[in-house]
């Protein structure tokens, strides 16, 4: 069980913490007073409401009705191989919501092709393309 205290954002950091492995179940305790849906697929709970929500999850023998709704959220894995191999960059990660690859510091434009599973999806030029999952809070803006 994963447990963050903070805003929408800590659940990002939190799952980025588990590059190579599964996200555990994550209960996020937050100040947002009007959020009351779940945020990033893990349950968000009013701070204030900690304690009935929180107990029943880690003493559940003494709470048999409590129900705390979790739902599968997706994870990108994504490889990044460059036309000169950088020695000692990072080239394979798992992402939440979205990852932006983007041409960085150069003024030119760049030609990215977009692989899914080996497969040529499109070659992309411009300053960097974006990919999000279906639930990631960047797919559901552009959505919109």
């Amino acid at each position: 069980l994963l447990i963050c205290l903070g805003d929408d954002s800590t659940p990002a950091r939190a799952a980025s913490l588990f590059q190579y492995s599964a996200i555990p179940p994550t209960v996020v305790f937050d100040d947002c007073q009007s959020r009351q849906a779940p945020i990033f697929g893990f349950t968000s709970v009013p701070m204030e409401e900690y304690m009935q929500h929180l107990f029943p999850v880690l003493l559940p023998d003494r709470h048999p009705d409590h129900r705390l709704e979790l739902s599968l959220r997706q994870r990108l894995q994504v490889t990044l191989q460059r036309e000169v191999p950088i020695p000692g960059e990072h080239t394979s990660f798992h992402v939440l919501n979205e990852v932006f690859v983007h041409r960085g510091a150069s003024g030119s434009l760049c030609k990215l092709e977009v692989l899914v599973e080996g497969e040529m999806v499109t070659l992309a030029q411009g300053d960097g393309v974006l990919i999000a999952t279906p639930t990631g809070s960047t797919a559901r803006s552009l959505s919109s």
